[in-house]
This record gives structure tokens, C-alpha cells and sequence, in this order.
């Protein structure tokens, strides 16, 4: 797929626009091409799969005079984790996003649209014991295609043997993480908007975010 502006932007009721973005939709996922500066020209844009068949393709325009700013979603994670003996799930320490560090764990991602999917680093304590991958996939819900969220917190291969207790995620604002706290300190995991919990530890966490309402989604 490509798509080309004749001139140096398109004009909409007297408006003169560019492409902010495209989000180029194949069955329930998505590839959201991010034009920092906005666009009048690309090439090779698809959907995922091997296939690359599209069922809906979506041109996102903004004025000349104001393209969209750097992504600013931040992504931290903190779990709680435990090991199966004799199928009772015992605790074993914890795990945390390792990225950017803002003064303590566990520390931040930030997220690149321009990626897919973005895989960030989940380490138990000196062990990078799993992966963290988070992309923007299309949902139905209430008939409607939407844009969500989805983050994925597994463990690599060779760490299978540890589990998933309680489980916080942050995904929001840089400025909402690092403000989010009392007395100059930083918005602690407990506080964290998205929590995970289950009694039987569980092999992955999977989270679900609707982008429009910021509230995660239930089946």
C-alpha cells in the first residue's frame, strides 16, 4: 500500500492537511504507521501477517501548521512471583520492567508506534527471567472496531518454572508516573492503574486496555 499527496499538503475546506498516521488493519490486528512530522508520501505500508490482507485501512490527517508530537505512553511493570512444588504455587521473590530508570524499580519503556510489537525486558532480580510485548491491536467491542493496547508479560525460555502472583502495570503519561506520588517521591507500583491479581499463580498476564476510555477490557 502506498499513498502520495500532489503538492505539499492536501487540501480539506480550505484546511491544508498532511498524514499524521495510518493504521493499516488485517482481521483483529493492526500496523500504525506514526508520521512525526506528517506526511505526503509512503510506500510499503501492510497489514500483519504473512498475507497482509487488509479489511480496513484508515488515513489519520492533521494541518500543515500542526503535526503530531513524539508518543508519549510510558509502560512499568511490577509482579510478585512464585514457583509450583507439588502443585501449591509458593512465593518467589518478585519481577519488574527494566528500561529508563526514574529513581527506583520498577522502571519505565517508553512506547514507539513506530515499533511492532515493542518487547521490553522483565528481570527477577540480576535474571532477565521473561519479556514484556506490548502493540496496538484492533477489538470489537459494542460492534465497533476499536484501538486498544495489548501488553504481554511472559517468561523467556528456561524460566518457565516461575508464575505470576499479583501483577501491576502502569500505561499512561511520563508526567502522570512521576507525579503520581506524595512527598516528592515517585507513583508507587501499588498505586499503579492496572492490577492483576489470582489466587493460583498463572503462566502469563495478559492486559487489555481500550485506548479511547483508558479502562481495561472485560470479556
Amino acid at each position: 500500500i502506498s499513498f502520495s499527496i500532489l503538492g505539499e499538503c492536501l487540501e480539506i475546506d480550505g484546511i491544508p492537511y498532511k498524514v499524521g498516521a495510518v493504521i493499516v488493519k488485517g482481521t483483529n490486528a493492526a500496523n500504525v504507521y506514526f508520521y512525526k512530522d506528517g506526511e505526503i508520501f509512503d510506500s510499503g505500508l501492510a497489514a500483519p501477517g504473512d498475507k497482509h490482507m487488509v479489511s480496513n485501512l484508515t488515513f489519520c490527517l492533521v494541518p500543515c501548521e500542526d503535526v503530531p508530537q513524539d508518543p508519549e505512553y510510558v509502560i512499568a511493570v511490577k509482579s510478585h512471583l512464585g514457583v509450583n512444588k507439588d502443585d501449591v504455587c509458593t512465593g518467589s521473590g518478585y519481577g519488574v520492567s527494566i528500561g529508563t530508570d526514574y529513581g527506583g524499580y520498577p522502571q519505565y519503556n517508553l512506547f514507539d508506534p513506530l515499533i511492532i510489537p515493542n518487547e521490553y525486558m522483565f528481570y527477577r532480580y540480576s535474571e532477565h527471567i521473561g519479556t514484556i510485548t506490548a502493540e496496538i491491536v484492533v477489538v470489537q467491542i459494542d460492534g465497533e472496531d476499536t484501538d486498544c493496547m495489548s501488553i504481554v508479560i511472559e517468561t523467556n525460555e528456561g524460566f518457565e518454572n516461575y508464575l505470576f502472583n499479583d501483577t501491576y502495570l502502569y500505561f499512561g503519561s511520563l508526567e502522570g508516573l512521576l507525579e503520581g506520588g506524595s512527598g516528592g517521591s515517585f507513583l508507587p507500583y501499588y498505586n499503579f492503574p492496572y492490577i492483576e491479581t489470582d489466587d493460583d499463580c498463572a503462566v502469563t498476564r495478559e492486559f487489555l486496555i481500550n485506548l479511547k476510555t483508558m479502562l481495561l477490557v472485560t470479556e
